[in-house]
């Protein structure tokens, strides 16, 4: 009667656990679905800063008054950031504790590969980089 009592008291603390932290994982997602679309954006305002360069290199006509806005549209890079106190708290408990496989399976997943990518292509990948692929050509040319 102990081991059963044990057992359920042991379940119901798994369980209580795995609640609480599919609810901070999902709060953090929330919070990362802000960021990425503030990001997103803020680098179509860098494409449209890059036009407005080329134009003005090009001497075609562009309005003075949106040179400081497209200069910093030009010069400003971006950072990705992701909320993941709540899976660390996962991996830390242990991965089992969802015990869902698919819902684990894409958790990992998130985590593991696609913040990982998203990461690299904002911080990591030269073509993202306005200021290091276009601003440099207009400030040594």
């Amino acid at each position: 009667m102990v081991f059963v009592l044990n057992n359920w008291n042991e379940n119901r603390r798994d369980k209580n656990a795995e609640i609480k932290i599919l609810s901070e994982i999902s709060s953090g997602l929330v919070e990362d679905i802000e960021d990425i679309h503030i990001n997103m954006a803020e680098h179509k305002k860098g494409i449209e800063a890059c036009k407005h360069w080329r134009r003005v290199l090009n001497n075609k006509n562009f309005s003075p008054d949106s040179v400081q806005k497209n200069y910093l549209g030009l010069t400003r890079d971006f950072i990705s950031i992701q909320n993941i106190s709540g899976y660390e708290t996962l991996k830390s408990k242990g991965l089992e504790i969802i015990k869902k496989d698919t819902l684990r399976f894409k958790i990992i997943s998130l985590y593991e590969y696609d913040f990982t990518l998203l990461k690299k292509l904002e911080e990591q990948y030269d073509e993202m980089q306005f200021q290091e692929i276009c601003f440099k050509a207009v400030t040594y040319s």
